[in-house]
């Protein structure tokens, strides 16, 4: 009586995507992490002291590389490789477009949105003269 587990499947495409956008999410950390390495490095007169122009370049390179990273990891995490990736995802499931149509068919659509206020009286309490009306005429000095 051996108690075996089964092995838990996660589909290659779904699987790769999460792992990218692990990568993703940690870019900026690492990034954060080369940038700071010029902190350590031995300032003042002593030997082995790199110039300005060298750290320039280093973070100059470290900026390139990082954006180079980040445009690949942007291009492989579009949108349409989301779509691919829960149209791999609903084929492991056994969910097919058709399934998916049907249930959206028979959700009710939303009503109407009005912009109409709930109380359309007017606040007369200012002007007990003022009429009701939904564009009372304007009182001119030679109307009075």
């Amino acid at each position: 009586m051996s108690d075996r587990r089964i092995p838990l499947f996660l589909g290659r495409v779904s699987y790769r995507q999460r792992r990218l956008a692990d990568a993703a999410r940690l870019l900026p950390i690492f990034g954060a992490v080369l940038m700071g390495v010029p902190l350590l490095w031995p300032q003042g007169g002593a030997e082995g002291t790199p110039s300005t122009s060298v750290a320039m370049i280093y973070v100059f390179g470290c900026w390139a590389v990082l954006s180079l990273a980040a445009a690949a990891l942007a291009a492989v995490l579009t949108p349409d490789a989301d779509k691919d990736l829960s149209d791999a995802l609903s084929a492991e499931a056994g969910d097919t477009l058709a399934d998916r149509g049907a249930e959206a068919a028979r959700r009710p659509m939303p009503g109407p949105v009005t912009d109409t206020p709930n109380d359309t009286s007017a606040d007369t309490s200012a002007d007990p003269g003022a009429s009701k009306t939904a564009n009372p005429t304007p009182r001119t000095p030679e109307g009075l």
